[in-house]
């Protein structure tokens, strides 16, 4: 499994765009292969509306490395069940 953490902004025709400045997206994705974990990834962040500006982390991660993050295992196999997880960490307009 691979996580991934991209910096996000709403896409021009999002209805986020009056809400939200951008987001910092946590990603988990149930695919070994790094080209195709990062596509897929970004498909389903544009699907609701986001567009990736930057790409902050990206590393393997294994269950043992959330034995003291509880969300985090959450999200991990979440990710196990449905090959990805997506967390939205969002700031409101006009801020950073």
């Amino acid at each position: 499994m691979l996580f991934f953490m991209f910096e996000c902004r709403p896409a021009a025709r999002s209805v986020e765009l009056a809400t939200y400045g951008g987001a910092f997206v946590n990603c988990w994705v149930d695919e070994e292969n790094l080209n195709k974990a990062e596509r897929m990834a970004k498909e389903v962040i544009a699907s609701e509306g986001w567009e990736v500006t930057q790409t902050e982390e990206v590393y393997p991660i294994r269950a043992e490395d959330y034995e003291n993050n509880e969300e985090g295992l959450r999200h991990y196999h979440e990710a196990q069940l449905t090959n990805l997880a997506l967390v939205f960490c969002t700031w409101p307009v006009g801020e950073c």
